[in-house]
């Protein structure tokens, strides 16, 4: 037994002996046979809690370093007033945050810090996103009433080949200018309407 260690819980288990002020081998908290460094639990819970406790707004923050901290990843949470942000950051010398999760709005960004909507992805190139699935990939765009249309290949939509890109509108495709007035549509029937609503 060392003295540094004295008033730990009873389930702490130390299993190689300990050397003051630092030691090697592995820490088991509710197990008296850790398998790694640090084991919480022995399988017999349905849950296990960390808690990492800081000031009002403070950050808690977990490293993943290697290379004597020059390269690694870290993740860290800072309250803030209504809420927090969780971060993840690359390191290589210096931290570099890369994606942030705002748990206050639960908007996430990609490439920045301060998401402004659910998915918030910015980059300084030109190329800024990919989307990759299958054969016949698409992708859907719903509200709360239902799926207003899709983007993607014109063979999974229904008429074309793997390789056309296709849109296709559960109702009417209506193209819109930068003001957001309407300067043409194509209706659900296939008309191309331009400057009008209707074809009557």
């Amino acid at each position: 037994e060392n003295s540094d260690y004295t008033g730990l819980a009873a389930d702490l288990a130390l299993k190689s002996p300990v050397a003051s002020p630092a030691f090697t081998g592995s820490v088991g908290i509710g197990t008296s046979s850790p398998a790694t460094e640090l084991q919480i639990g022995d399988y017999t819970d349905s849950a296990e809690t960390i808690t990492i406790a800081t000031s009002d707004n403070g950050t808690g923050r977990i490293n993943f370093y290697d290379e004597n901290a020059t390269s690694g990843a870290s993740i860290r949470v800072t309250g803030a007033s209504g809420g927090s942000k969780m971060t993840f950051a690359n390191r290589w010398t210096s931290d570099s945050d890369k994606v942030t999760f705002d748990l206050s709005t639960g908007n996430v960004g990609i490439g920045t810090s301060s998401p402004s909507r659910r998915l918030h992805v910015k980059d300084s190139g030109s190329f800024v996103a990919t989307f990759e699935g299958g054969t016949n990939v698409y992708t859907s765009w719903s509200n709360s009433t239902g799926t207003a249309g899709y983007i993607g290949s014109a063979n999974g939509l229904g008429s074309g080949g793997i390789a056309d890109l296709a849109v296709r509108s559960e109702n009417n495709l209506i193209f819109l200018t930068n003001a957001g007035s309407e300067a043409m549509r194509i209706d659900s029937s296939g008309r191309l309407l331009h400057q009008t609503t209707s074809s009557s």
